[in-house]
């Protein structure tokens, strides 16, 4: 009995140590800088310790050995980032705080310096006393904005782009310009980035392919998150912006025509035939006028009047086309027809993995959005589609093959399958196993009959997982300890007695 409550106890212990561990690994993020504490600063110059402040107050650090190779200053209070501090003479920066954005009490304020080397240098910590007992008791809830010039990219390899931030305090309809003072982190799954004040210079590189840059705008303990999608395509213009779409419409087109043979980009011919109705993309114009920049008339005829479909490689070509569309590629353009997705045959590379609810910042407005993502081909045109709308949109996977898309345009409720289709190497178009959601319905109302949104609905049970997790591994800790202390106890009852300096015998 006691061998058997002893390897009992021996696999609780084992299991409820790796339960632990992994699960608080499995949550941890990623460390890319390096942090601590250093003698030479920064300081905090001003406030004092325990000074009470009020309204709006100059926060002030000082780096005794110097500012040349900093990267920035910020200042954070109880955890939460105020701002960035902006240098002034010498080794002195300063930002001001509003300290009307945070409840009255005791705070420490600190001063975080970050270095050229990516070294980060924390200073000592002051504490201060907030009391804006002159304020009215109640004020107006105060919300940070941001938004960023353009809200998707789309060009060449080898070009630049600057992005352009801006973020805003409002507190009731008084708003305030904190630019300069937020604080911008960014991350990307493509290119490369170099952060250049507020702005953000962002470097295509030699790689194309689809991405995401994130950027986490934070001040006064307030964050919003902006993710603007990225499409970079092997191209030999110069352009650092979307290909151009200057007005350049062939009159033919509006004319009759007599038949001809066209030669494909993919080495294929097709015939087209009398046109006596003018060709457009669905009515888009800006659209329109892009393919017959890029694709030649006669090549955009046979599309639009012989019912032929893009080429993958042509899709891939122009996709800065649909750019102006956010990539949703009309249904008859397609290369794919959405009704021969069920006839596609899987290919087991082909994913969607996770569909999330995603706030999208675009200027001054904040909206619900829906980002897509899996895993394809490496470096492959994507194209995704929704039913049962249908819906058809376009995206590149990265280098890796990860893509992702993040969909503005409210679902219809109910059940919806989401598929990608790509090209494999044969030329043959395959699909990803189904993917499925579900839309909640949005109040109806006469703009929006039907009820259409963003929303998912979320299995409670899923929400749950981490929960359940850490209730199972602490139920194995007691047990463990539990059967511990059965065994000693155990143990001690069997144990002979010692009689006399001679051990007992049975």
């Amino acid at each position: 009995m006691v061998r058997y409550l002893k390897a009992i106890n021996w696999a609780l212990l084992i299991c409820s140590l790796f339960l632990i561990p992994s699960y608080v690994l499995a949550n941890e993020g990623d460390a890319n800088t390096t942090t601590q504490n250093c003698p030479n600063g920064p300081f905090i110059a001003a406030p004092e310790t325990g000074q009470t402040i009020q309204g709006v107050h100059i926060l002030k650090a000082y780096l005794p050995s110097g500012s040349s190779s900093v990267e920035y200053v910020r200042f954070v209070s109880n955890g939460a980032v105020l701002g960035t501090a902006s240098q002034q003479q010498g080794a002195l920066w300063e930002m001001n705080w509003d300290t009307t954005l945070v409840d009255n009490g005791e705070k420490t304020v600190r001063a975080v310096a970050k270095y050229q080397n990516d070294a980060i240098c924390t200073g000592q910590e002051i504490t201060v006393a907030v009391n804006n007992q002159s304020q009215p008791a109640q004020q107006p809830q105060v919300t940070l904005n941001a938004s960023v010039n353009r809200s998707q990219w789309v060009g060449p390899t080898n070009v630049s782009y600057l992005f352009k931030f801006s973020a805003q305090t409002q507190q009731g309809g008084a708003k305030n310009n904190v630019t300069d003072q937020a604080a911008y982190n960014y991350t990307t799954t493509i290119g490369s980035l170099k952060q250049e004040g507020s702005a953000l210079r962002f470097f295509s590189g030699s790689r194309s392919g689809g991405g995401t840059i994130t950027a986490t705008v934070e001040y006064s303990g307030q964050q919003r998150k902006i993710t603007i999608p990225v499409t970079v395509f092997a191209n030999n213009s110069s352009s650092n912006d979307y290909p151009s779409t200057a007005a350049s419409k062939d009159t033919s087109l509006n004319s009759d025509s007599t038949n001809t043979s066209s030669t494909q980009t993919d080495g294929t011919t097709s015939e087209t035939t009398d046109a006596t109705q003018p060709v457009t993309a669905r009515g888009d114009d800006v659209l329109e006028t892009c393919l017959l920049e890029t694709l030649q008339s006669e090549r955009y005829k046979s599309l639009t009047e012989k019912n032929q479909r893009l080429a993958f490689a042509e899709l891939s070509r122009n996709l800065g086309c649909f750019s102006q569309r956010k990539f949703v590629v009309p249904a008859n353009l397609a290369p794919v027809a959405p009704e021969q997705i069920e006839s596609l045959d899987e290919l087991e590379s082909l994913s969607v993995t996770t569909v999330d609810s995603v706030e999208v910042i675009d200027e001054d407005t904040i909206t619900d959005g829906l980002t897509f993502s899996g895993t394809a081909e490496p470096n492959k045109p994507v194209l995704i589609y929704i039913f049962s709308e249908p819906l058809v949109l376009a995206t590149v996977s990265d280098g890796d093959g990860n893509w992702s898309y993040t969909l503005e345009e409210p679902l219809e409720p109910g059940d919806h399958e989401v598929y990608i289709a790509v090209e494999d190497e044969a030329g043959i178009a395959r699909k990803s196993a189904p993917f499925f959601i579900e839309i909640a319905a949005a109040e109806s109302s006469e703009q929006n009959p039907v009820g259409a949104s963003l929303d998912l609905v979320v299995d409670d049970a899923s929400s749950s997982r981490d929960i359940s997790f850490i209730a199972i591994a602490t139920l194995l800790v007691i047990l463990s300890f539990g059967f511990l202390t059965g065994y000693i106890i155990a143990h001690q009852k069997h144990k002979p007695k010692n009689v006399d300096g001679l051990q007992g015998q049975t």
